[in-house]
């Protein structure tokens, strides 16, 4: 079956072509092939690195804008929200590692609406809400979930989250990418995913395969899952309604040994010997998901290092537009691993690329131009 789609795909139209799905679902499947504008370019301005690490913070987990370009960055390993100006001039921290009011036990992922800061505090289960309106970043209030949610984006008027729980009765652990209201009740569930507990002692368990997918904004929001023979992406409006369906065709990638030799003893190090030995043989389709101020979508894919004009550690991105594949680009200085990668990371807000370079504490920060 894993052929199957490759095969079908090669007998569409050379450029994107659209097929329907059954007709009681009427979501359409854009095939897309061919690069429908073969000559667009992005141009990215560097505007200022951020040196997180000078100010303590050994792992940035998640970043996020205001509506004045003011940048929060989550520190995971202190607890705190690090604030830095439109220039990268470090503000103030938010936050600290704690129990009461505007603390956390253990800061996870940060989003920021109508210049609110939402602050998961996945450690108590509760969001935790500060106002950025004024630069007084003073603590509002603390909202309780009924979810382990573990990473969070402004979808619309509510929240794109992902979540994780476990069933103690039928010992299923559940991952979903839900939409939560302001409140943090689960409206819609988009995708979800159900394991037995039991396949975690599996050996040969394919723990990345349960790496969260996706990007949302005001308007739209895309999943995929993690998949080793499949480059297919699902498209929501801003209500939680599918509308369409990408897909490429796509020939598994091979994962040379020199690159999980790499990958493995990097998770080893950073897990202290506690995580799982990655035993895949190919690389996943696609790593990321992103999303511009002019809901562009950026997928962040993977390539064949051994192929010519790939021998580089470039990231490299397909460019969708309306559902229709622009082109593919990389920039210079924007590298990283073809497995995910913690170092090396790209953030996309608004008209902002963000570029994290984690084994020197780098941040730096590009005005996506065009």
């Amino acid at each position: 079956m894993r052929y199957l789609y490759f095969l079908l795909a090669l007998v569409l139209l050379a450029s994107c072509s659209k097929e329907n799905q059954s007709s009681k679902s009427k979501i359409e499947t854009i095939i897309c092939k061919d690069l429908t504008k073969p000559d667009f370019k992005i141009d990215l301005k560097k505007k200022f690195t951020i040196n997180y690490a000078e100010l303590g913070c050994n792992m940035l987990f998640d970043l996020n804008q205001d509506s004045k370009g003011n940048v929060y960055l989550a520190d995971i390993i202190k607890s705190r929200v690090m604030v830095f100006d439109s220039k990268g001039k470090y503000l103030k921290d938010i936050g600290r590692r704690g129990k009461g009011p505007g603390e956390f036990t253990s800061l996870n992922s940060i989003a920021i609406t109508n210049d609110t800061l939402f602050a998961i505090n996945q450690g108590s289960q509760k969001v935790s809400l500060f106002d950025c309106k004024d630069s007084s970043y003073t603590f509002i209030k603390e909202i309780p979930t009924n979810s382990s949610i573990q990473f969070l984006t402004a979808y619309g008027k509510n929240f794109l989250a992902y979540t994780q729980g476990m069933d103690t009765k039928t010992q299923k652990v559940n991952f979903s990418i839900s939409m939560f209201d302001r409140n943090f009740n689960e409206i819609a569930r988009l995708d979800s995913n159900t394991i037995d507990f039991t396949a975690f002692q599996n050996p040969k368990f394919d723990f990345m395969e349960l790496i969260p997918i996706f990007a949302g904004n005001q308007n739209f929001a895309f999943i995929t899952k993690g998949s080793r023979d499949k480059y297919l992406i699902s498209a929501f409006n801003n209500q939680g309604e599918m509308i369409y369906k990408i897909k490429r065709p796509f020939m598994k990638i091979p994962i040379n040994k020199k690159e999980l030799e790499e990958f493995n003893k990097f998770i080893q190090e950073k897990s202290k010997g506690k995580s799982k030995m990655l035993n895949a043989e190919y690389k996943l389709a696609i790593l990321a998901l992103h999303l511009d101020a002019k809901n562009r979508l950026w997928v962040q894919k993977t390539v064949n290092r051994e192929r010519e004009g790939f021998k580089n550690k470039d990231c490299y991105f397909d460019i969708y537009e309306n559902g229709k594949l622009l082109n593919t680009l990389h920039f210079s200085g924007i590298t990283g691993r073809d497995l995910w990668d913690l170092e090396q990371k790209v953030f996309i807000r608004n008209n902002t690329l963000f570029y994290m370079n984690g084994a020197e504490g780098l941040l730096d920060v590009y005005e996506i131009e065009n």
